[in-house]
């Protein structure tokens, strides 16, 4: 089923597309691969689902991915992503702060983010 934008808005193929994006994230995140885990974590976010809990369950991913990469690692990871990729990522940050999720770290991210992406990334 599509909306007017042309999007999928079946929550049951999103909730699949999630457990896949989890197992390949859980996969790569095995082998120590921290960039292209936060890379495929960020991929193709369920925007338009219509249930929270599936885009919390993809926000859980990112945060899985965050809780491996270190302070001195985040810096060359971020100058990977493309400025989507950015952009998606900015949103997290801000999914995570609003929840208080280690916002020092959150606030650090942010920094590097925005020196990467411009302020466009922000409001994008």
């Amino acid at each position: 089923m599509e909306d007017g934008d042309g999007k999928n808005d079946n929550d049951a193929q999103f909730q699949a597309e999630v457990q896949q994006r989890e197992s390949e994230v859980r996969s790569l995140l095995a082998r120590k691969d921290k960039t292209n885990a936060l890379v495929k974590a960020l991929e193709n976010p369920p925007l338009w689902a219509k249930a929270s809990q599936i885009k919390e369950a993809n926000a859980k991913i990112v945060e899985s991915c965050l809780s491996q990469i270190s302070d001195t690692e985040i810096g060359s990871i971020i100058n990977t992503l493309d400025n989507e990729a950015c952009d998606t990522f900015m949103k997290y940050i801000y999914y995570f702060m609003e929840r208080n999720f280690n916002n020092s770290s959150m606030l650090k991210i942010h920094a590097l983010l925005t020196e990467k992406a411009g302020l466009g990334s922000i409001v994008r």
